[in-house]
Order: structure tokens, then C-alpha cells, then sequence
């Protein structure tokens, strides 16, 4: 039986033909205008990019919705790709809806768009990820859909997207041995007839006020949530033969691209949907616990993050899957893929779980503190994750490259992926930026380091690790050793006296200052991301500490930055006062060492002197000039 065109012009573009394929595909869209995967493969098929940014944006006009396509043209031309669509995914597409009464081996993931996935309204590029997150961020399967897109998000890449490699999706779905391209013409509204109606949508961008506004007399002390009773998790069995199968290929095939040899047996698990959370609780509990998710909470609230009403357990249960549908457990050795069927979907996030593992075997990151709880630097474990998930982000996409199917092709076109695994009616508007981080910058991270020197250069990252936000997002500044300056934090248990505790002790980094700025669950306060990132640009260290008096239902907040010039400081400290004039509501306190706003039991003031500046939150006045005199770089 002769394939349909479609099925025919993906083979012949895997196997270089790209002439053969744009003749076929420009004859098949003459018929079939309204062809969303005709028009991207289209796309792929030809070599002028002004032409393949025609066919994105005519798949985009039908489907404003289609990751690959919003990629692509991401890349191309940034600006012309339309905002996000805020709608979700229709719930007949995703394979976390209907719980599946029956444990079967081979998974339905949610999956992700071919390779370099482009960033739609992502954080700015140079910045990297947030150490407020819960410490325990497993190794999810393919980024955080929180990203790529919205992937990543966007898969949001989450990839959802959260992101793939930086090659773009004409060279990924080609081969790389491919001939020369026919010519083909594509101009802005077609030559391969008829015209295509333009449609009337309009893509609104994700809206930041998913949160009530916050108002400065909430106490920033979320409720507790008791620690559930866990039912025990049923023994998962093996996968079934034919899907083992097709992971030892991908297993060997994920070797091959990455260089490195398999050297140990990795055990393999399919989740069904209605297994997962249970599994995620099992996972969560074994080292970490509702109190230190409160005190997680804290200091986010405290921050600015989430609102103090905010439950973090679901965050936290989302955090060690990704999105997408899988995660690697690297100090159990463990693989876990979520799903119903082993198709093109699972193979492609299996690729991503199973370079994990490899790494893991050859570079013993399991090792390093950061698994499954950050120990110490929470900087450090974020740059860390964020090599860590560039590496198999990149390799993810590689294997697409050389390896998907048409069949794996056409599962993951058709796919419309959820936002998160366990759904969150209202998460705060840093949630999707800040899981988006170790898919996104770490990914591009990679690929630097990739196109200097291959694999080979990458591999050279485990033995130097990277220690900062601010180096993945500058990787010019990891190649200069550019390291974080160490910030001293005095203590303020005397100072503050009985009944005061402390919460947490260590540093915000470029990435999380930068959230501070932008992206507050105060949506009124929020400083546009151009002025948030510039802001934030230019750290040179900072520390931060958060104290609590749980009996008073108070805390104190003393972080200090120190900027790599004067300019720096002064853009920062001109970005934080406009954020606080915001969140304060403009309740301005008069005083002369420094800017204040005093209102509801909630002092706060910005001091700046030279490179340095601090920012104190306390509950009064009386407080807060008992601990100022403790930093007197600001005096």
C-alpha cells in the first residue's frame, strides 16, 4: 500500500531527499491548502529562511497552538511569532485525563516538539534558574514543560515546553547528509494556491493575574498542610517485551549519539496516569516533609514569589517529574516513564530520561549534593540541574534528528501536552519561567559548549562544574572563571532574640533576582522583563537570610547584592525601589538613610552604598534598626 504524502515527504527528507520532498509536498499542498503538517514539513524541506518563515507562520495561522512550528520560527524571526494561545489543551488529547485502571509496561508520555525549541514569552535569555524552588528538583524527563514554549512552558518545554537542542527544526528533521534543495517559492501569501484565508484569533499572552492581587497586610506565613497517610504503592512491573525492545534500541542509540558507553542496567518503569501521584508521594516523602515544604514557602512568600494562601506540595510533587512524562531517580538508578503506550512520544522522552542515566553512571552526579536535596549553595545545584538537563535536552534532540520514525513524527505533531502532570489551578506566575530555566538556558548552555568542541567539550563541563545562575546564562563568564563573590551574612538570632529561628541562609543568584523583579505573585508590582533582566544583569554575589517567630506569625528578611560595577548597582537599586513603591502600595516611611515604606505591620527599605546594596523586611521600624547597623557596608 503506497504511504499517504505526507508519510512519503518525511521519508524522503530522513533520508536527505529534500528535492524529491519539496516537489511532493508543494504538489500536495496545492490540493490541501489547509495542510498544518504539509506546510511544516514544507518548511523543513526548503532552504531559504525567509521562505520557511512563510510556511511557519501559515502552520501557525492554522494552528496557533503548534509547538514545532512556534520553535522554529522562534528562531528565524522572533518577532513574528504570535503570543502564546492562553487556552489549555483540549482534555481528549492528554493522556493524564482519564486515569487507566490497568498497569501496563509501555507509557503514554506527554511529548515534545522536535529540537530547538524557542523561548515564546520566556525570561530573558541571559538569565538562569531560581534556588527558591523546593531543594527537592529531581531530574525530570524532558524540561520542564513549564518548558519550551509555554512547553515548554512551553513543553510551556514546560518544553512544554521546555526546550530542545539549538538546531533548528529544518536541519533536525533533515539529514545531515541531506542534497541540495529544489528551488521552491514561498511568498507571504503563497504561491502554491489558493490563498489561505487569515484567521480572526487572537493569541493573547498568559495572563499574570492568575493570583488575586497581593495586598501588603497578608502575613507571608502560609498554613500548614498536614502530612497525608500514603497508601503503598503497588510493586510496577517490568515493561512489556515489545516496548523493552524498542528501549534497548533507544538505549544504545542515546550511547551512540552522546559518546559515552552504557556501563550499568538501568531498571525501567511505565506509569499509568492514575499511578503517578501516588508514586510522586512516595518519592517526596522519602526525604523531604511538609514542615521544610512551610519553611520553603516562607521564603518564597516572603520574597515576593507566591502568595502566603499558596499550598507548595503540588509544586514540589511537579517538580520531580517533568512535565512531559517522565523523570530519572539518579540515586535509586531508576527510569520512569508515564503512559499508556510506548509510541513516538515515549521514545522521544526515553531519550531524554536515558541520557540522564548515562551521565549519572559516567559523571557520578548523584554525588554532588544536589540529588535529591540541595546541600548548600542552592546557586550551585541550579547551575548544576541546569547542565544536567541542557545536556539531555540537547541530546534529546539529536536523537529526533537521526532516529525518530514518521510514526514518532506523527504522535508528537498531533500532541497537545498538559502543563504539568498533577494540575494547579492558579500556580504563581514564576512557577513556569523558573522550571522552564534548567531546560531553556541550561539547554543553550549545552549547545555553546557543544558547537565549540562536540560532546567532547560538554564532557569537559562535569570535571569544572558550572557555579552559578549567572555563568549559565553568560557562558562567556564560565569560560573566564568568573565565580560568585562570597557575600557575608552575619547572624541575627541575638540581635532578634527569643523565639526567632532561622529559616534559610544562602543566595538568590542572577536567575532568582531576576523573578524577584519580574515575575511576583503581586502582579501590580511586577517591573516589565526588559527592566528585570538589566536589572539583574551585572551580579557579582549576593546572600540572603529569612527568619521566622512562629509564634508571632513574623518574619524578617535581610538579603545583600554586591554588582560587578557602579552602574550595576545603580540600575538594580533603581529596578527594587520601583518593585517595592509597587508592592507597598507607594505607603512611602521617611527616613534618610535609605528608601522605606512602612504599612501593616510590614517595614521595608532599600540601602545602597558603592556596589552594595541591602533590602531588610521586617515586622516594624524597631527591628529593622537593630539589624542595620549589622551590615555596615550599606552605612
Amino acid at each position: 500500500m503506497t504511504p499517504d504524502p505526507l508519510t512519503q515527504a518525511t521519508q524522503l527528507l530522513q533520508t536527505g531527499k529534500r528535492s524529491e520532498a519539496q516537489a511532493l509536498l508543494a504538489e500536495y499542498l496545492k490540493r490541501n491548502p489547509k495542510s498544518e503538517a504539509g506546510w511544516l514539513l514544507l518548511s523543513a524541506a526548503i532552504a531559504d529562511p525567509q521562505q520557511q518563515i512563510e510556511c511557519l507562520k501559515r502552520v501557525l495561522r492554522i494552528n496557533p497552538e503548534n509547538v514545532p512550528a512556534r520553535m522554529q520560527l522562534a528562531r528565524l524571526a522572533p518577532e513574528a511569532v504570535p503570543p502564546a494561545p492562553a487556552s489549555a489543551p483540549p482534555a481528549s488529547i492528554s493522556p493524564f485525563v482519564t486515569p487507566v485502571v490497568e498497569e501496563r509496561p509501555a507509557p503514554k508520555l506527554p511529548p515534545v516538539p522536535p529540537p530547538p525549541p524557542a523561548k515564546p514569552k520566556a525570561p530573558p535569555a541571559k538569565l538562569a534558574p531560581t534556588s527558591a524552588k523546593p531543594n527537592w528538583w529531581l531530574w525530570g524527563g524532558v524540561g520542564g514543560i513549564g518548558c519550551l514554549g509555554l512547553l515548554l512552558i512551553a513543553v510551556f518545554g514546560f518544553l512544554i515546553l521546555r526546550g530542545l537542542t539549538a538546531t533548528p527544526v529544518a536541519q533536525v528533521m533533515t539529514s545531515t547528509r541531506a542534497a541540495p534543495a529544489a528551488t521552491v517559492t514561498v511568498t507571504p501569501e503563497a504561491t502554491l494556491t489558493p490563498p489561505e484565508p487569515t484567521t480572526g484569533n487572537a493569541f493573547p499572552t498568559l495572563p499574570p493575574t492568575w493570583t488575586p492581587t497581593l495586598l501588603p497586610s497578608e502575613t507571608p506565613i502560609p498554613s500548614l498542610t498536614p502530612t497525608p497517610s500514603l497508601t503503598p504503592m503497588p510493586t510496577l512491573r517490568p515493561p512489556q517485551p515489545t516496548a523493552l525492545a524498542q528501549m534497548e534500541r533507544i538505549q544504545q542509540e542515546v550511547s551512540d549519539l552522546r559518546g559515552l558507553p552504557i556501563l550499568t542496567a538501568v531498571p525501567r518503569y511505565v506509569l499509568t496516569a492514575n499511578r503517578v501521584r501516588g508514586k510522586l508521594e512516595e518519592i517526596f516523602y522519602s526525604f523531604g516533609s511538609i514542615a521544610e515544604l512551610q519553611d520553603e514557602a516562607r521564603v518564597l512568600s516572603t520574597l515576593g514569589l507566591i502568595k502566603p494562601t499558596y499550598d507548595l506540595i503540588n509544586s514540589a510533587l511537579n517538580g520531580i517529574a517533568d512535565g512531559l512524562g517522565g523523570f530519572y531517580l539518579p540515586w535509586a538508578n531508576e527510569l520512569y516513564v508515564i503512559g499508556n503506550d510506548f509510541g513516538g512520544i515515549e521514545h522521544f522522552i526515553f531519550s531524554h530520561e536515558y541520557n540522564h542515566a548515562l551521565t549519572e553512571h559516567h559523571f557520578k552526579i548523584s554525588q554532588l549534593g544536589v540529588y535529591p536535596e540541595c546541600l548548600g549553595d542552592e546557586q550551585r545545584c541550579d547551575a548544576i540541574r541546569a547542565l544536567v538537563e541542557g545536556d539531555a535536552t540537547v541530546l534529546m534532540g539529536q536523537w529526533w534528528q537521526q532516529y525518530a520514525t514518521p510514526q514518532d513524527y506523527q504522535d508528537i505533531f498531533n500532541y497537545r501536552p498538559p502543563r504539568q502532570i498533577l494540575p494547579e489551578q492558579f500556580p504563581p506566575p514564576y512557577a513556569a519561567p523558573d522550571s522552564d530555566f534548567p531546560y531553556e538556558q541550561g539547554r543553550d548552555f549545552v549547545q555553546y559548549f557543544y558547537d565549540r568542541g562536540n560532546w567532547a567539550e560538554v564532557n569537559k563541563l562535569y570535571a569544572n562544574l558550572p557555579q552559578s545562575t549567572e555563568q549559565i546564562l553568560h557562558p562567556q563568564k564560565y569560560i573566564n572563571g568568573e565565580a560568585p563573590l562570597v557575600v557575608a551574612a552575619p547572624p541575627l538570632t541575638d540581635t532578634l532574640g527569643s523565639g526567632w529561628r532561622l529559616v534559610n541562609n544562602n543566595s538568590l543568584g542572577e536567575w532568582q533576582t531576576f523573578l524577584v523583579l519580574g515575575y511576583g505573585s503581586d502582579v501590580a508590582a511586577q517591573i516589565d522583563l526588559q527592566t528585570a533582566e538589566t536589572a539583574a544583569a551585572g551580579w557579582g554575589g549576593d546572600q540572603y537570610q529569612v527568619y521566622s517567630n512562629d509564634a508571632l506569625t513574623e518574619t524578617v528578611l535581610a538579603a545583600q547584592w554586591i554588582w560587578d560595577t557602579q552602574n550595576d548597582a545603580d540600575q538594580f537599586r533603581r529596578a527594587l525601589i520601583t518593585y517595592q513603591n509597587e508592592r507597598f502600595r507607594g505607603a512611602k516611611l521617611e527616613r534618610t538613610d535609605g528608601e522605606c515604606w512602612e504599612v501593616n505591620n510590614q517595614t521595608s527599605c532599600v540601602f545602597a552604598k558603592g556596589k552594595t546594596t541591602l533590602w531588610l523586611l521586617t515586622p516594624n521600624q524597631t527591628l529593622l534598626n537593630a539589624i542595620l547597623p549589622l551590615y555596615p557596608e550599606v552605612q
